[in-house]
């Protein structure tokens, strides 16, 4: 589907007749109502418009648009873009009564799938009432965008709340993130000894966004103060070493900076850091983002000499991150903070999605990692976020041309309805992005909800990889639970499981 727009025109015959023999082997073996056969359908439909063939485009995608919406329940994301690729195809036809009745549809599916508060949603409907003003159609238009600002007028949820406050911090609206930010910690509990660690870890991170946004209205001996405060009562609960302590002083040394304390803020950074690279294994991602932000403020100070050894020890940092994976179980790390060496992005973490270190049903040994929202906000952002991507990558060098085994050990919950899913993914970047490459995403073998199983893939480096990722994406209502982490060259006779 990415790559039809890069086609020259005389392989589009080529490729629809790839697709028209491919369809009905996807039909028989996966079923009609599957997700790589609707995709295929869909590609099939685009290529058929681009020819210029728009009936047989409509009735290619308005089967898979139909068949997606017979299966709501385990397809929605497949249904809201078959609709989409609909509405772009009656846009090639200039077919307006088609085009509202399927904005229509959009704007409905994108209420349920997206969620009553996601920005994806915001940003769907907002798309749509500049449809219908193309249209013509300015009433309508008008109708849609106030029910838009109905809604978010109405934002009283937890992920609402952190998305708006996040929203307004990532605008520079600081006054508005504090005032989001102050009013989801009045909402959330106060952990007590019987809190989940990521609820409490949840609470901390919104603690940090109240005290960094406060400190950018101007509020600067207050922030400082709050911050203080924080730091001091996270010192106590977790300890001096934690990971979470090591934030709290990178959220003083910015309430610091915001009262031109430079030289006082420098050493609260200095001392997140030390934390960090004391971790084991190393906070390598904290580390070089707090390092950035201790180089910056050497720079403005005018002192270039230190600023170029702590580029210098960025660039050594990044070099021994990624020299190989990090791996294991996640025994010698922090309970209730952030795992060392994986990334969640940072879109999903302000959604409210947190990959928190916890002591409790780990698969082996006492601790596991845990991916998923905090209280009130799992059901509402997973159905607005499609999935969560964690992950980490190392240098591929020493994999070249061997054939390597991915394994984890994974334990699923979810609820019944959506697509409560988890899937392992490794990939083999090659120079200039060449294809094709190694790459498994588990597609047509899921994890399904259930306790822990042992999952694993295979695949044979790339001759010319220069990069390996791997990573877990959950899907879905749903919760996941990740420990035993494997990175391997196997026999080339090796299979993966299940």
């Amino acid at each position: 589907l990415h790559l039809i727009n890069s086609l020259r025109p005389d392989e589009y015959q080529e490729v629809l007749d790839l697709y028209t023999r491919a369809i009905p082997v996807y039909e028989k073996q996966l079923g009609a109502s599957h997700a790589r056969t609707l995709d295929s359908k869909m590609a099939c439909g685009q290529i058929l418009g681009i020819l210029n063939r728009f009936d047989e485009s409509g009735a290619m995608m308005g089967d898979a648009f139909e068949r997606a919406r017979s299966v709501t329940d385990t397809n929605p994301v497949i249904r809201l873009s078959t609709a989409a690729n609909l509405l772009s195809l009656y846009k090639m036809r200039k077919d307006k009564p088609h085009q509202l009745a399927m904005i229509k549809d959009l704007v409905q599916l994108s209420i349920e799938v997206l969620g009553e508060q996601s920005d994806a949603r915001k940003r769907s409907l907002a798309r749509y009432a500049e449809e219908l003003r193309n249209l013509d159609e300015p009433v309508e238009a008008d109708r849609l965008e106030a029910m838009m600002r109905q809604a978010d007028a109405a934002a009283t949820s937890p992920a609402a709340a952190l998305h708006s406050a996040w929203a307004a911090f990532d605008t520079a609206d600081f006054a508005r993130a504090h005032d989001k930010a102050a009013a989801l910690l009045k909402s959330m509990p106060v952990p007590g000894a019987e809190t989940p660690v990521w609820d409490r870890y949840a609470r901390f991170s919104v603690e940090r966004l109240a005290i960094e946004s406060l400190a950018r209205t101007g509020s600067g001996a207050e922030s400082v103060r709050q911050a203080q405060a924080l730091l001091d009562s996270t010192r106590s609960r977790e300890g001096a070493g934690h990971g979470c302590t090591a934030m709290a002083h990178w959220t003083l040394a910015q309430a610091l900076r915001g009262s031109a304390h430079n030289g006082e803020a420098d050493a609260e950074l200095r001392a997140a850091i030390q934390i960090a690279l004391g971790r084991k294994p190393k906070d390598y991602g904290a580390a070089a983002t707090m390092l950035e932000s201790l180089r910056d403020s050497l720079k403005d100070q005018g002192n270039s000499g230190e600023a170029a050894a702590v580029t210098a020890q960025i660039q050594s940092l990044e070099d021994e991150r990624h020299a190989s994976p990090i791996l294991g179980g996640f025994e010698g790390q922090d309970v209730g903070a952030p795992p060392a060496g994986w990334m969640l992005r940072r879109d999903f973490v302000n959604g409210g999605f947190l990959c928190v270190v916890c002591d409790k049903n780990a698969m082996t040994g006492e601790r596991c990692l845990r991916v998923g929202g905090f209280a009130g906000v799992d059901k509402e952002l997973s159905a607005s976020r499609g999935f969560r991507n964690l992950m980490q990558s190392f240098d591929a060098r020493a994999y070249r041309g061997k054939k390597v085994r991915f394994s984890a050990a994974i334990r699923l919950e979810g609820a019944d309805k959506g697509i409560p899913e988890a899937r392992l993914w490794m990939r083999a970047d090659r120079p200039n992005n060449a294809s094709p490459n190694m790459f498994d995403n588990m597609g047509d073998h899921p994890v399904a909800v259930g306790g822990w199983k042992v999952f694993s893939l295979t695949g044979v480096v790339d001759a010319d990889a220069n990069e390996i990722y791997i990573g877990l994406m959950v899907f879905g209502e749903a919760t996941a639970w990740l420990d035993d982490v494997s990175f391997e060259v196997v026999a080339e006779d090796a299979t993966q499981t299940p």
